[in-house]
């Protein structure tokens, strides 16, 4: 651009009125702005998600008339693991280091559990305990195994 056309245009731009933005320039602008194609569904945190049993290693998690879930949080420096095996509560805490994860069940409520959800309850914590890894996709929680066998799913609620 030209030097005498850059000032002028500098010079007028501030005697020009300017409108206040209406409800269908500023719709426009959404949508010029808005991505064409449908966005992926994102993968859910580790920490913060309540984690719900979806399997017990590879078999479907039996039905209870209550959850078995696990919810890790970072609470200040602790690392704190809650939830639940579908009738007792679960409470622990866990390790995170170089892309691995530990997980200490150390304490259920102790209630006296029916089958089957006394050994899904059992399946979970001992689960938990075997825990050396983890994977994340999409809405699904694969707790792992040192030697990478699924040891229990879950899905994000």
């Amino acid at each position: 651009m030209n030097r005498h056309v850059a000032r002028y245009v500098a010079a007028t731009a501030s005697r020009v009125p300017r409108r206040p933005p209406t409800l269908a320039g500023a719709l426009l602008a959404l949508v010029i702005a808005s991505p064409v194609s449908t966005p992926t569904p994102s993968t859910f945190p580790l920490e913060g998600t309540r984690w719900v049993l979806a399997t017990d290693g590879d078999s479907p998690a039996p039905a209870s008339p209550h959850e078995a879930y696990i919810l890790l949080r970072r609470i200040g420096n602790n690392r704190l693991l809650g939830g639940s095996g579908g009738c007792n509560g679960l409470k622990g805490t866990y390790d995170m280091f170089a892309g691995r994860l530990r997980l200490y069940a150390s304490a259920l409520s102790g209630k006296p559990c029916p089958e089957p959800a006394a050994a899904r309850e059992t399946k979970l914590v001992e689960a938990l305990r075997r825990t050396a890894n983890y994977r994340i996709e999409g809405n699904t929680l694969a707790l792992l195994a040192a030697d990478g066998k699924a040891l229990a799913r879950f899905t994000a609620r």
